[in-house]
């Protein structure tokens, strides 16, 4: 009987120890186990209710965002953080979820070392936003000023625009989750104005092109020899200032005539003959163009420059008047004594251009021909012939319109060789010179 009751002693310890550690089993695996820290917050025995009241509780904490001098206090919520408390808590309780025995052995192990992980934050599109606005520190806008020795722009940046560095701040947020009066101070990224520096480079690539060769000026003399001569790279520095438009990104430039019509003076007159003259403000216009040519990056080209006998007179037969000489298809302006202008010309080819000293007779800004049925800007008429019945002037290239009304004018290859009824053309520009310097009365000299 003894035995009996001892058995039943020894099974009802046995029940009771098991029931005891079944129950401490399962006590255990409802705890976060120990040294469990959710970054710097120890986690340690609390249930998962607990655990998300805690994990609730410093995600509602604001805190503050310090950038440089200035202080905003916000939410993770605020910046368009969200904190995913399901992933968080699996990965808290993920050694208690192991099977048994390795869920025992994690646990005994919990003792001797400490385990850390990093709460699930979900960083959505609006804090991606937040970040990529701009913070505007600038004190004053940023410059673009010329240096018109070097020929070119210099950028110089004054504004002071930034953004958040987006990954740094994020990488704070989550390894300070849940501290308490914690303040982060985000790295700033620096916005540069790329778009007007890469256009500064690029006129200055253009600018440096201009001046970066000298000039060939081709001259032909009476003889036809032909002659080089270089317009220096400093010289044409010298001839160009350099400006710049902000508002509109353009770069401007300032020839100075005189100067570069001085350049060519000297670079052509060891070659002249006596009463020769150069062409010389065609050759300016030409120089003037190759610059720009190499601005707009085409090809570059040559200035030629020719040699002309140049005018019969010196400008003493009056003040001011106009001599045209046929066989060189050529006007001289006189004014005071002094050439003031010389302009090529087209003169009769289908009827002959009346020669000898003549007068302006009248004017009008716009002529019509009816034997030609052509419009004539900037009209002068100095002959009347009779025997046409029709008056000869000098007039800008007539223009006419098709019959469908589209506007026709009169080649500016025809300059330079005869091609009109007799009166004489002038270029786009050149008959309006003409006409604003001219009055009825005035001397018109045509030689052959």
């Amino acid at each position: 009987m003894k035995k009996v009751f001892f058995i039943i002693f020894i099974i009802l310890i046995i029940s009771v120890s098991t029931s005891i550690a079944i129950v401490s089993y399962f006590g255990i695996k409802e705890r976060i186990f120990p040294h469990t820290f959710l970054i710097k917050n120890n986690y340690s025995n609390l249930t998962s209710s607990q655990a998300l009241s805690v994990m609730q509780k410093a995600y509602d904490t604001p805190f503050e965002l310090t950038i440089r001098n200035r202080v905003y206090k916000r939410t993770y919520k605020d910046l368009g953080i969200l904190l995913s408390t399901k992933t968080t808590l699996d990965q808290l309780y993920e050694t208690n979820r192991l099977p048994f025995p390795q869920d025992i052995i994690g646990y005994t192990r919990s003792y001797l070392s400490q385990k850390m992980i990093l709460p699930t934050l979900i960083f959505t599109q609006d804090y991606y936003s937040f970040t990529q606005t701009k913070i505007d520190f600038s004190q004053k806008q940023d410059e673009v000023f010329v240096d018109n020795v070097d020929k070119k722009l210099n950028y110089i940046k004054n504004t002071d625009v930034n953004i958040i560095d987006a990954e740094e701040l994020k990488k704070n947020i989550i390894f300070h989750f849940g501290e308490k009066k914690v303040v982060f101070e985000p790295k700033l990224i620096q916005i540069k104005n790329e778009l007007e520096e890469r256009s500064v480079s690029e006129e200055n690539i253009k600018i440096g092109y201009m001046f970066a060769y000298p000039v060939e000026l081709i001259i032909t003399d009476l003889t036809g020899t032909v002659h080089k001569e270089y317009i220096s790279k400093e010289q044409l520095k010298s001839a160009f200032q350099v400006g710049y438009d902000r508002e509109r990104g353009d770069v401007l430039f300032f020839p100075d005539n005189s100067y570069i019509q001085n350049i060519a003076d000297e670079k052509v007159k060891k070659y002249l003959q006596t009463d020769a003259q150069t062409d010389i403000q065609s050759a300016v216009n030409n120089i003037k163009a190759v610059l720009l040519s190499r601005y707009k990056g085409e090809p570059d080209r040559t200035v030629w420059i020719k040699t002309l006998i140049g005018p019969n007179t010196k400008g003493e037969l009056a003040s001011r008047y106009i001599e045209v000489d046929i066989s060189q298809q050529t006007m001289y302006l006189f004014y005071q004594g002094s050439l003031l202008r010389t302009y090529k010309i087209s003169s009769g080819l289908y009827y002959p251009t009346p020669r000898g000293h003549f007068h302006i007779i009248n004017k009008a800004l716009d002529a019509y021909s009816d034997i030609y049925n052509v419009w004539m800007p900037y009209w002068m008429a100095f002959y009347y012939g009779e025997d046409i019945n029709a008056y000869f002037g000098i007039h800008e290239l007539p223009y006419w319109y098709a019959d469908n009304g589209e506007r026709k004018q009169r080649p500016r290859d025809f300059l330079g060789s005869p091609h009109t009824g007799g009166c004489i053309s002038l270029d786009i520009g050149a008959a309006q010179e003409v006409y604003n310097m001219s009055y009825v009365g005035m001397d018109v000299y045509v030689y052959e």
